[in-house]
């Protein structure tokens, strides 16, 4: 996804004009939905796309800096894995899904801002990559099940399920790029990509019955729509 992403800011700038300035400050609400993956003990080392579940987010956004910006958000979702999506684990028949709560605070850094006149409008519109990363806490509740052989269940289920209990709050760094796409107006459509280590191996509720050294992370990749509380955005160099 951070491929795809980074292929599409290039394909962009192909049609940009010159860099231009923000001005000094400004704050924005927003919300997003996205796609959320996982991997742990109940994954390929890869992301399955057969795992994806759904969450949102609420945001607040204030800049620091033309460059700089501050965001503190909450984002609440459902991740889950399953054993029959892996070949590795497909004869050990565990699956988890877990609701998450994650509050955190995040530091963006725009790679600029660029004028871009769309053949489609008559209207410039400004584009904005950026990269983000922040620390945060993840409230989760794994809920995990054992669906084997109850004659083969004392040989996976080594440790009651799951592991750690139904409650975890889990330390998150959440980092990624994302690109917003930002109308003289006060409002602004955005693209972002997302990894959270979770620095545990109890997110899914698996460790001691699965792999112990194994850290859980888990990823998102969706949209985000802002409003400006203070005004439209306003370019200094644009007449309005």
């Amino acid at each position: 996804m951070r491929i795809l992403l980074l292929v599409l800011i290039f394909a962009l700038a192909g049609r940009m004009q010159a860099q231009i300035s923000r001005n000094a400050h400004f704050i924005e609400l927003g919300l997003g939905l996205a796609a959320t993956n996982y991997s742990g003990d109940l994954a390929e080392p890869h992301l399955e796309v057969a795992q994806t579940r759904i969450g949102g987010q609420l945001f607040v956004r204030y800049q620091l800096h033309p460059n700089f910006l501050l965001r503190g958000q909450v984002f609440g979702g459902v991740v889950a894995g399953d054993d029959k999506h892996s070949p590795v684990h497909a004869g050990r028949n565990f699956k988890f899904s877990t609701t998450l709560v994650e509050v955190s605070g995040l530091l963006e850094m725009a790679l600029g801002t660029y004028a871009y006149d769309p053949v489609f409008s008559a209207a410039t519109l400004y584009i904005s990559p950026y990269l983000f990363g922040g620390v945060g806490a993840c409230f989760a509740r794994p809920k995990v099940t054992y669906y084997g052989s109850e004659a083969r269940r004392d040989y996976f289920v080594r440790a009651p399920l799951p592991e750690g209990g139904t409650g975890q709050t889990l330390l998150v760094a959440p980092f990624g790029v994302g690109v917003r796409m930002i109308s003289r107006q006060q409002i602004s459509f955005g693209l972002e990509a997302a990894a959270r280590p979770t620095f545990s191996d109890l997110f899914d509720g698996v460790s001691q019955n699965g792999n112990s050294t194994e850290r859980d992370w888990f990823y998102t990749v969706g949209f985000t729509m802002s409003y400006y509380l203070n005004g439209p955005w306003n370019p200094p160099s644009a007449n309005f």
